[in-house]
């Protein structure tokens, strides 16, 4: 019986399953979907991985080679302290205000029915976005410097800034220049939130008696909040990190964690001070681990919010 159901025409079943009797087919590497991680893993790990490897094994080893927590403590008091309050309110003022403006902008755009509007915004966002460095830095100092085409303007005007106690290298300076990719990294990350909100909830809101500022309070920012904590905390970790433009404008004026980790690295450090800078580094480290925590947790509400 057997014979005659495993043959048909002269073929046997191991012949007519692809894989042989098993009915398995052979297993090939690149048809498997983490194959194509592969270069992305590989350009992590050269990149990442191994940099910030050593900068975790230099953050606990001393001048001779021995493991010490020297290094830790040097860098969470005095002068390194300091710096690191300023670097997190520097940072936490340019986000929070750059999350407001952005958002504001965003329901702007939104709420034209130029659709065209909206493609330019986008496209411009995502210039500005990327805009920093040197470049960006000698724009404001042509611009608002002492001797910048509108601090000259005003002063003709019978009003100097400097007089009044601003200057653009100072914290304020700073958050200022901060605001011009800042704002533009908000729009990118709210505008497709923005877009997803339906009309008819506000319209619901509006048969039920409510004004508009009823729809935000009790709607659209509830809403909004796990996207607008995500865009948030990206906004912090953008502000924390900038280095060339802190560092053209107020390097030698404000104490920031990434200037005097780029003193450590120019060569710029002091007798028997040979690894704080990768102490300086691992502490960035923790920070942005502890914000990529609590931005995977408002993704999380946000995913729930999408389903």
């Amino acid at each position: 019986m057997i014979g005659i159901s495993d043959r048909v025409a002269g073929t046997t079943i191991s012949d007519s399953v692809p894989g042989g009797v098993s009915g398995r087919k052979k297993w090939r590497p690149w048809q498997h979907s983490l194959f194509g991680l592969i270069p992305l893993l590989a350009y992590m790990a050269i990149f990442f991985f191994l940099p910030a490897s050593g900068v975790l094994f230099n953050a606990f080893r001393s001048n001779s080679g021995h493991l010490s927590l020297s290094n830790i403590h040097a860098v969470v008091k005095d002068t390194y302290l300091h710096s690191l309050v300023i670097s997190v309110e520097l940072s936490a003022v340019s986000a929070v205000i750059a999350a407001v403006i952005g958002l504001l902008v965003v329901v702007a755009i939104v709420s034209s029915p130029n659709r065209f509007l909206r493609r330019v915004s986008s496209s411009i966002s995502a210039v500005l976005a990327n805009t920093g460095g040197i470049p960006l830095a000698f724009a404001f100092i042509a611009t608002l410097g002492n001797f910048g085409i509108v601090t000259k303007l005003l002063g003709g005007m019978g009003f100097n800034p400097y007089a009044h106690g601003f200057s653009l290298y100072s914290i304020s300076g700073l958050v200022i220049v901060y605001q011009y990719f800042l704002i533009p990294m908000m729009v990118l990350v709210m505008l497709p939130a923005v877009e997803g909100m339906r009309r008819e909830w506000s319209e619901s809101v509006e048969s039920l008696g409510g004004k508009r500022y009823h729809y935000w309070s009790f709607v659209g920012l509830p809403l909004l909040a796990p996207t607008l904590l995500s865009g948030l905390l990206v906004l912090f970790a953008d502000a924390f990190a900038a280095y060339a433009t802190a560092a053209a404008i107020a390097g030698g004026v404000i104490p920031l964690i990434p200037i005097q980790i780029g003193n450590f690295v120019s060569g710029n450090v002091i007798a028997n001070q040979t690894h704080l800078g990768d102490a300086l580094g691992l502490e960035m480290v923790v920070m942005v681990i502890i914000v990529a925590i609590f931005y995977g947790f408002a993704q999380h509400r946000r995913s729930r919010w999408m389903h």
